[in-house]
């Protein structure tokens, strides 16, 4: 009885609603019973099940050996950049980060000081060293970025350069670079050419050979201070409080 009373109400909501020209699906979707079947709930977008769903962590399948090549004939080669930066681009986390020096240890072996641009990148247990080397990566995406620009690359422009200086700018000036001697430090001068702005003005040339001298500083500097690679990185545990 009771579902031949909810089909009358519809009917009477129908003609009321054809009455002020209402669309018969907005009139009838809210009903029980009768709504489910003019208007089926649409199914959930994936984009929002995706919300707060982790980025994977791994790094893509890559030869390392090609990012730092002995020769290179041409320096902006666009699938040598593309790799780095999406190699690089999981290391943002402490999780990215692990899976990406480990990948890293896993080619350059033991000794970081005999390969120091690909040994800049592997594990140190040493949570000092292991925060020096996120300005290592910024540096290696900056250029990275840069050389897509100087290519023409779909997608690069001058906006991920300055982005990633601007992370640089704050790891050299109030993060743990900022306390290594200052401006006139090894570190010191790394920073000053990992800012270098030449490209702002039309030389991306100019500020892509800064970017490699303040990577290759770097990498010396990270084998000096640790020349021994391990397993996964270290990190100083967070202060607590109360």
């Amino acid at each position: 009885m009771g579902k031949y009373l909810t089909l009358l109400l519809g009917f009477v909501l129908l003609s009321t609603a054809r009455c002020y020209g209402a669309d018969l699906e907005a009139s009838l979707g809210g009903l029980p019973i009768v709504g489910p079947m003019v208007a089926p709930v649409a199914s959930q977008p994936a984009y929002i099940t995706a919300i707060g769903t982790p980025a994977a962590a791994a790094p893509p399948e890559t030869d390392l050996a090609t990012f730092f090549p002995a020769e290179a004939t041409d320096p902006y080669d666009v699938a040598r950049w593309t790799a780095v930066r999406a190699f690089l681009a999981t290391a943002h986390t402490q999780a990215g980060w692990t899976e990406v020096c480990k990948k890293a240890a896993a080619a350059a072996g033991a000794d970081r000081a005999a390969s120091p641009p690909l040994g800049a990148l592997a594990c140190s247990n040493d949570g000092s060293v292991t925060a020096m080397q996120q300005f290592a990566v910024k540096v290696l995406e900056a250029q990275a970025s840069l050389a897509l620009y100087i290519k023409g690359a779909p997608g690069a422009g001058q906006s991920a350069v300055q982005g990633l200086q601007g992370e640089i700018r704050v790891i050299c000036t109030t993060g743990i670079l900022g306390r290594q001697g200052g401006a006139t430090s090894p570190w010191g001068l790394a920073c000053a050419a990992a800012l270098d702005t030449a490209y702002l003005a039309g030389d991306a040339p100019a500020t892509f050979a800064k970017l490699g001298e303040a990577y290759t500083a770097a990498a010396t500097l990270l084998a000096a201070a640790d020349a021994t690679i391990d397993d996964a990185p270290g990190y100083f545990a967070p202060e607590k409080t109360g």
